[in-house]
């Protein structure tokens, strides 16, 4: 089985151009960090109270641990 790994291809060298492409491809698309652009509250009454008087919806996210998974 470790036989495969000495059978994978050679990465590609590393240069402007193939620097360029890689960036692109693991940055993330526009619509990939939309939310980003919604101004989140971080306390729950302010946010109650903003929604009431704006007549909108009102989302809790909630999660147990670290935002990062350092746990």
């Amino acid at each position: 089985m470790t036989a495969a790994i000495f059978d994978a291809p050679v990465p590609p060298a590393l240069d402007d151009q193939s620097f360029a492409a890689l960036r692109d491809h693991i940055l993330p698309r526009p619509d990939e960090v939309r939310w980003q652009q919604v101004d989140w509250r971080t306390v729950f009454w302010d946010a109650v109270q903003e929604a009431q008087a704006t007549d909108r919806p009102l989302l809790l996210w909630a999660m147990n641990g670290h935002p990062l998974a350092c746990t």
